[in-house]
């Protein structure tokens, strides 16, 4: 997903591997990834693109702060398989958040609407 807002994170319990991208053309492609520890903080610019996993069996926590008004402000969220960028909503990102099933599709639930707005 991105934010399109700067947006500093500092993780406070466990650990988080975030996975930085750039899209061209439509294409989505992983640039970089990283760990980050209790105390760093990541800084992310206002084009970023990122997706974040815990990596370990502790529980990881982090601070977000938002340069600007994260609720109404337009973005986007890419399909964890198709890599289908629709409009960034909170019903998409939890259910895109979901552990996946290896052997199964990934498939939206029937209540969470792929266009609605921010």
């Amino acid at each position: 997903h991105n934010h399109n807002m700067p947006v500093r994170v500092i993780v406070t319990s466990g650990t988080e591997k975030h996975f930085f991208y750039q899209e061209k053309n439509g294409t989505l492609t992983q640039t970089k990834e990283q760990d980050f520890h209790v105390g760093d903080i990541v800084k992310g610019k206002t084009t970023a693109i990122h997706s974040v996993v815990n990596p370990t069996a502790t529980p990881a926590a982090a601070l977000h702060l938002y340069f600007g008004d994260l609720i109404h402000q337009e973005r986007l969220i890419w399909h964890p398989e198709s890599l289908e960028a629709v409009p960034y909503s909170d019903d998409i990102y939890f259910a895109y958040a979901q552990p996946l099933d290896s052997s199964k599709s990934f498939t939206l639930p029937t209540t969470c609407d792929a266009h609605a707005t921010a």
